[in-house]
């Protein structure tokens, strides 16, 4: 249980520092938990895609390999499926009407 609630602080401590920093016009919390939420399930997809990319990096030395897992496997999969879900979830929303509004989002979805 300790763990559970350490593991959940700093998603917790984050989403209600940049919730609150959103002077103007506060986002709907429904969209909030459902960017978070999105955020959660793009895991599914970033192991599909590492499984195809793992291959790719066998035959390569140790700092290439390094590389390979940082930038290629774990970074751009993960950065673009995040991207993916901002856009189909978020960037065609009415509540999406402030610049602010994209790193909102854009943090929840990355606490997920």
């Amino acid at each position: 249980m300790n763990l559970l609630l350490i593991s959940l602080a700093p998603i917790l401590i984050i989403g209600f520092y940049i919730y609150f920093r959103d002077k103007w016009e506060k986002e709907p919390i429904k969209l909030l938990l459902l960017s978070l939420l999105f955020g959660g399930l793009t895991v599914i997809p970033i192991l599909i895609v590492d499984a195809f990319l793992e291959p790719l990096g066998e035959n390569l030395t140790d700092l290439s390999k390094a590389a390979f897992d940082a930038f290629v496997t774990a970074a751009l999969t993960e950065e673009a499926f995040k991207l993916l879900a901002l856009l189909l979830l978020i960037w065609k929303s009415k509540e999406f009407n402030e610049k602010f509004d994209g790193i909102v989002y854009g943090v929840f979805i990355s606490l997920g």
